[in-house]
């Protein structure tokens, strides 16, 4: 059954000038088909074709959607079926690179657009862009409507084409598909539901003001009047310059598809889809590809934080000639900073990535993302962008953000993404940058980007202190690289060489950092710090290092530190790192370091921070300082391991060691580190500081000793090194005491020319100065058994630890509160240039110390002096001397027979000083007493 026609020519008269023009064009006529099954409703037939298929050419587009009609129902005058249901909106997808220039022809207002069928009223005839061909069920003839480019409405939509459908207006709205392939999709809304669509007939011009279209400029007034009897117009020629409204895609890869989707009022949102394909595009192999590219860092000033200024432009001058082909589109771009120019450790400060979640990623491969503003946090933020695109009024504008690591389309360590918007268009892209492991050197990489024309890209990299780059070391002249390929390419995923188009740009680095000389080549001007916190004598007190280079200096690549005499630590209580630990920490994340230390708690002496990056704001990142065991020849070392997390970076659980010499004659410690790391993950790290500061409660201990010293180091450059000294001295000696005690004892014979042995028991008191120096000179009851002087060390023997058995004549045993466990060891004659030779005790342990002490003559009996006692506190020193034949003494009368004294002389490293004169007591006498 067909309803009644329904004249509406009075009643868009009415609508002129007031909002009710905009309700119609939404809500139209209530009525609903009347077909029975509205579960048949679908697409019975669609048809899509380009009047020329040549690539960048700027054809007519035509495309053909008819809807299933019952054939049960009546047909009207024109023979077609009531369709199944009303259709309501008519969706057309164009495939990617098919895309249309609103600003190459006229555009019509909505009031224009609203008078349409007022005498004198009506869009402009410049800004028709096509034509359409209605079926509508109850009419008897096909309506042939002029299309329009409408003003843009903007919001979500690109553009907006709008025809009277027998009376009704209906607007065709056009978005990017910024979720897809960023072609274009016409959203033709709100269609009659009165007279439904059976079939719509659509020809959009590629060159609306050319002469061929000249009879196809009827009116909607013309065609209402005519009741859709005219199909063409008098000529009507433009008197315009032809210019390009519809470009064709700019690459021959891959088949064309037009995507179709209808609905209906019965069920809205319900859509049927059909498909339509195109010819293949061919020639593009004619087409031009004007690229053009600047690239340029935004300092000047050499080893110093920089941005990037990126200027990319496709020249879209042939876009809108009609005689013309349009060049094809930006498919792939490249571009490479020179060797010297890397990241920025300064610019994690304080920056977060942007997750896969926060930027609306859908896809990863291609990436694609919703069109949504990106939540990014805005401390994810790394620069700006502008997009100028001739199709559009105006630019589109947005930001730069940095990825969360390997949380992005590429499972990589650093990519980033481009948000632009503007004009009803959203652009988002994904880049990936890759980084030379050895050299840091960065490629950027924007692949398959949208078959859409831009005329300029400008992008722009966060500056200042925080940069995101840091310039060469050196003054000079370099080049940043580019590679262009197009989407014209044979295989545009694999273009050849001949199809990549590459450009350079250069820029100067003329002046050092600040301002001042060109660098070239770098000099090393490190920095170096040390002291005490607390500069007290023989108290306990954090020891701090901090080495250093500014910017333009040459990089930081090792450590060596030797600390003054008495400037030693307490190793009691302290255990090792263990060596698989050790081991285990250089394969974690920092994270997972930050969150569960590898060593144990008790092993960790101090804690480190490294600052990294150029500029005035480096980053700064913590790690922690532990006791480890034996290394490369030290008895002792230092292991750092800091978690080098940076903003959003994790580069790992990075393992410094540092061999703890000790020097066995003056205790002094003598710290070598290992070569400093310096890059990660392709980052060069642009060590800036690295502060020691050996924190533990009761570690580092300061010397007894109140004369001027220095803490001593050589920093390595790449590759000067350079010699550094920092005066150190503590205060307080005249407050500690000195009061050691000696006892000496003998055992065995005390009949005269008899050989006893010796012990010789030293205590200090807890808090006293140590001893710098002690002379013991025995009575006359007791001289050197020359005579039992056999097998001596040699210098060379003893250096190699190989003296032999029989150069031994005692043993020792050295209690110091530094140690858990006391040093002890062999007592030998070692050859020397006195006349006779020193007796030296080989103290082993946690670590080794020798005390060398010389032995003579004075006033007839014997001495020894030992003159280098280091200043390390030692709280019991027991030294026992064998008897009998490998004594060194002999006794010159009976022992036992009177009562000698000892003369003993000793000197604090305070400058204090004591003597005594200890009984020379013997076990044998007390016996013989007891008897």
């Amino acid at each position: 059954m067909t309803e009644a026609r329904i004249p509406l020519r009075p009643m868009l008269r009415g609508f002129i000038g007031s909002l009710g023009f905009m309700a119609l064009t939404l809500v139209l006529l209530a009525s609903v088909s009347k077909a029975a099954n509205v579960d048949e409703y679908g697409v019975e037939r669609v048809e899509a074709s380009l009047s020329s298929t040549q690539a960048g050419a700027h054809p007519d587009f035509r495309t053909f959607v008819e809807v299933k009609t019952d054939p049960a129902t009546p047909a009207d005058g024109d023979g077609d079926h009531e369709p199944y249901a009303a259709t309501r909106d008519v969706l057309v997808k164009l495939p990617a690179g098919l895309t249309g220039n609103p600003n190459a022809v006229a555009t019509c207002s909505l009031l224009e657009f609203a008078t349409a069928l007022q005498p004198g009223g009506g869009c402009p005839a410049d800004s028709q862009v096509g034509i359409v061909v209605l079926h509508l069920y109850g009419l008897n003839l096909p309506f042939h409507e002029p299309i329009y480019n409408l003003e843009s409405p903007g919001g979500d939509k690109v553009a907006r084409l709008g025809f009277i459908g027998y009376n009704v207006p209906v607007v065709i709205d056009v978005k990017l598909r910024s979720e897809e392939d960023y072609g274009l999709t016409t959203f033709g809304q709100n269609l009659s539901s009165a007279f439904p669509l059976v079939s719509a007939d659509v020809t959009i011009w590629g060159v609306p003001a050319a002469s061929t279209h000249d009879t196809e400029k009827q009116t909607p007034e013309e065609v209402s009047e005519s009741g859709g009897t005219v199909t063409e117009s008098p000529p009507r020629p433009s008197g315009l310059k032809p210019r390009a409204f519809l470009v064709n895609p700019t690459t021959c890869a891959g088949p064309l598809t037009v995507g179709f989707a209808v609905d209906s009022y019965a069920r809205p949102g319900d859509f049927r889809t059909a498909s339509a394909a195109l010819p293949p595009i061919t020639g593009c192999q004619d087409l031009d590809f004007p690229t053009g590219s600047s690239f340029k860092l935004t300092s000047s000033e050499a080893d110093s934080p920089s941005g990037l200024e990126a200027i990319l432009t496709m020249n879209q001058s042939n876009l809108e000639l009609s005689e013309e082909l349009a060049p094809t589109e930006l498919r792939r771009a490249t571009v490479t900073l020179p060797e010297g120019v890397a990241l920025n450790p300064s610019s994690a400060n304080g920056l977060t990535g942007c997750s896969e979640e926060q930027i609306g990623l859908i896809s990863s491969s291609p990436p694609r993302f919703a069109t949504a503003p990106p939540a990014c946090p805005e401390s994810s933020k790394v620069g700006s962008v502008e997009i100028e695109t001739p199709v559009l009024d105006g630019p589109l504008s947005g930001s730069l953000y940095v990825a969360d690591p390997f949380g992005n389309p590429f499972h990589s360590f650093l990519a980033g993404y481009l948000y632009a918007q503007g004009h009803g268009a959203t652009i988002k892209l994904a880049g990936r940058f890759e980084l030379d492991p050895a050299s840091g050197r960065i490629t950027a990489v924007f692949d398959e980007n949208p078959q859409q024309p831009f005329s300029a890209i400008r992008l722009r990299f966060k500056e200042g202190d925080q940069g995101v780059l840091v310039t060469p070391p050196q003054c000079g002249t370099y080049g940043i690289d580019a590679a262009f390929t197009p989407w014209s390419a044979a295989d545009p995923a694999n273009p050849t060489a001949a199809e990549t188009k590459l450009e350079r740009s250069t820029f100067s680095i003329d002046h050092g950092p600040n301002g001042t000389a060109c660098p070239n080549p770098p000099a090393f001007t490190p920095g170096f710090e040390a002291g005490a916190v607390t500069p007290l004598a023989g108290t306990y007190s954090p020891l701090v290092v901090k080495a250093s280079r500014p910017d333009g200096s040459q990089s930081l690549r090792a450590i060596d530190v030797q600390l003054p005499p008495g400037l030693t630590g307490k190793l009691a209580g302290i255990s090792y790192c263990p060596e698989a630990k050790i081991a285990a920490a250089g394969q974690r994340t920092g994270a997972a370091e930050a969150a569960a230390a590898s060593c144990p708690a008790d092993s960790r002496v101090g804690s480190v921070v490294v600052a990294a990056g150029a500029g005035n704001n480096p980053i700064h990142i913590q790690g922690t300082a532990y006791l480890a065991g034996p290394y490369k020849g030290a008895p002792l070392s230092l292991v750092v391991i800091t978690p080098a997390v940076a903003g959003p970076f994790d580069l790992g659980a990075v393992v410094v060691r540092t061999a703890l010499r000790v020097n066995p004659v003056t205790a002094q410690i003598h710290a070598v580190s290992d070569q400093l790391p310096t890059i990660l993950s392709g980052v060069p790290l642009h060590l800036r500081s690295v502060i020691v500061n050996a924190d533990r409660p009761n570690f580092s201990r300061n010397p007894t000793s109140c004369e001027p010293m220095s803490i001593d180091g050589i920093l390595t450059g790449s590759p000067d090194l350079k010699s550094v000294a920092e005066r150190f001295q503590v205060g307080g000696c005249g407050d500690l005491g000195f009061k050691p005690k000696l006892a000496l004892r003998l055992k065995g014979g005390t009949k005269r020319a008899t050989s006893p042995a010796l012990r010789a028991t030293l205590v200090a008191r807890n808090g006293d100065a140590d001893i710098k120096r002690i002379s013991v000179a025995l009575p006359h009851s007791e001289f050197l058994a020359q005579e039992h002087i056999g097998t001596i060390c040699t210098r060379v023997q003893y250096a190699a630890d190989q003296c032999p058995s029989g150069s031994v004549y005692g043993h020792a045993r050295a209690f110091s509160p530094l140690l858990a466990d006391p040093l002890e060891g062999f007592v030998y004659l070692r050859s020397s240039t006195h006349k006779l030779p020193d007796l030296v005790v080989a103290l082993k342990g946690q670590v080794d110390i020798d005390l060398a002490g010389r032995i003579d003559s004075v006033k007839g009996g014997i001495r020894t002096t030992f003159s280098q006692v280091p200043d390390v506190p030692v709280s019991k020193f027991v030294l026992r001397m064998k008897g009998g034949k490998k004594s060194l003494l002999v006794n010159s009368t009976d022992i036992c027979a009177a009562r000698h004294r000892a003369t003993v002389r000793m000197g604090a490293h305070n400058g204090r000083s004591a003597a005594t004169a200890p009984l020379l007591k013997s076990s044998s006498c007390k016996k013989h007493k007891k008897k």
